[in-house]
């Protein structure tokens, strides 16, 4: 058995990528909606991989990626926010991402020269 635990509060606190949820929304009037909720929470020019509280203390899915896709008319529950991570970059993927699939993939002999792909 192996025990790995995330740096951040949860999983979803590595979605916090404006870009992506920009992607995600598909709606370019929103942008500025988007931005203006990053403004609010997160200060202007922190590193988005960095470890400021505002990335890694909140509880991103309850106290801004819901609230957010709620207010840009696009509502997304918790158990969805897989659909949010499939508009992800490879360059928006924080490496504590990459690093602890890779070390699963690992364990279980998958091969990370190998794609996989999931049907959404």
């Amino acid at each position: 058995m192996m025990i790995l635990r995330w740096s951040r509060y949860e999983i979803e606190n590595y979605l916090l990528q404006p870009e992506a949820i920009k992607r995600f929304v598909n709606f370019a009037l929103q942008d500025s909606q988007i931005d203006a909720a990053f403004d609010r929470q997160i200060p202007r020019g922190t590193d988005l991989f960095g470890d400021h509280a505002a990335l890694v203390r909140v509880k991103a899915s309850d106290e801004f990626l819901i609230p957010l896709l709620q207010e840009v008319e696009m509502p997304t529950p918790k158990n969805r926010m897989y659909l949010l991570a499939a508009t992800m970059m490879a360059d928006e993927i924080h490496s504590e991402v990459t690093e602890k699939l890779d070390r699963i993939a690992e364990r279980f002999g998958i091969h990370a020269d190998r794609e996989l792909e999931m049907d959404i």
